[in-house]
Order: C-alpha cells, then sequence, then structure tokens
C-alpha cells in the first residue's frame, strides 16, 4: 500500500509539474523512464496535441484484456491485476477506454456499467483517472462534435466526488484526489 501511495503521489506531483512548467523542464534527451515515455508520447499538454492512435500502439492486448476483465469486476476495486506494474496499467489503460467507448456506442455497455469501471479505475490510483483523461482527451481531438459527449461524460466521472469511506481507505487520499482533479480539469 505505501509502494503504490508513493507512485501516485510521485506521478501526480510529476504531472501537476509538467502542466505548470512544460515538459522540457521534466524530460531528459534519453527519455528511458516510463513517466519521460508517458508524457512524451500520452499526456496531453498545452499546444502539444497527442495522437490517440500512437497511445493506442502502446498497449497489450493481453494487458487490456485483463484490465478489463478486473475493472469490471466491483468487488475487486482495491487488488492490481496478477503481475501488472503500475507503468503497464497506465501505458494500458487508453486501451481499455477504446474498448469501453466502442461498447458504450454500440450500446453492449450500459450507462452504469460504464460508471462502474470507471469508479474501479479511479478508486485504484488517482494517477489512473489522470492517465485515462489525457487518452480520453486526445480522443476528443481527433473525433466530430457530434461523438464528443461520451468521453467528455467519462471525464466528468473522473471529476465526481468520493465517499467518506472510499477516502478513508487510502493514505493521503484528500490531497492526492485534489491534485488529480486539479490535473484533470487542466487538460481538459
Amino acid at each position: 500500500i505505501t509502494r503504490s501511495t508513493l507512485f501516485d503521489v510521485s506521478f501526480l506531483m510529476l504531472t501537476s509539474i509538467v502542466q505548470t512548467y512544460g515538459s522540457d523542464v521534466v524530460l531528459s534527451e534519453r527519455c528511458d523512464s516510463f513517466f519521460e515515455k508517458w508524457v512524451r508520447t500520452c499526456m496531453m499538454e498545452r499546444n502539444k496535441l497527442k495522437n490517440p492512435r500512437q497511445i493506442l500502439a502502446l498497449c497489450e492486448d493481453s494487458i487490456v484484456d485483463e484490465l478489463l476483465l478486473s475493472l469490471s469486476k466491483p468487488e475487486a476495486a482495491q487488488l492490481k491485476p496478477s503481475n501488472l506494474t503500475w507503468q503497464d496499467i497506465c501505458l494500458n489503460l487508453p486501451g481499455v477506454l477504446h474498448h469501453v467507448l466502442i461498447a458504450w456506442e454500440q450500446e453492449t455497455l450500459s450507462s452504469a456499467d460504464v460508471k462502474s469501471i470507471l469508479d474501479n479505475m479511479k478508486r485504484r490510483l488517482f494517477s489512473f483517472s489522470v492517465c485515462a483523461t489525457s487518452y480520453l482527451c486526445a480522443y476528443m481531438y481527433s473525433v466530430r462534435e457530434t461523438e464528443l459527449l461520451k468521453p467528455l461524460n467519462m471525464i466528468q466521472q473522473f471529476l465526481a466526488p468520493l465517499t467518506t469511506e472510499e477516502l478513508s481507505s487510502q493514505e493521503n487520499s484528500k490531497e492526492r484526489l485534489a491534485l488529480s482533479y486539479q490535473i484533470i480539469r487542466k487538460m481538459q
């Protein structure tokens, strides 16, 4: 739990720094860390649009399937899928969202199902909401105006308040949640 909290805090703080000062402050020329790769390829920044297809190209089908299965189970909200690292999850969440969006558009998933999946994502680590929002923002720049409502609703779900019980189940959750809201609003 402590390591997941440290990952979450570090990810959120670095993302906030990138949003405030620009990616040039954080990125090195070698770009060998997970976070640098994520910022270059996935993070929505002002005046630096990302291609959602390039983001999806980082996804591995087997990991996306495992995440979809895990996030669809309400009782598994606090579990980390088998042997996946947080980095694996962050890089593969766009694939999950892509599948959820398609299923929602085709009405094979209900609004309640989508809400449940997004809530499970947000309850695990708040950085997952940030990763998901970044992909959704990139996606929204690539679709017609008539296709914006569902991804926008998904982002709003990440900004929905958590219950007191959900907040008390994680260390420093109020602070991390507040920082994730701030980051998501800036991305929007």
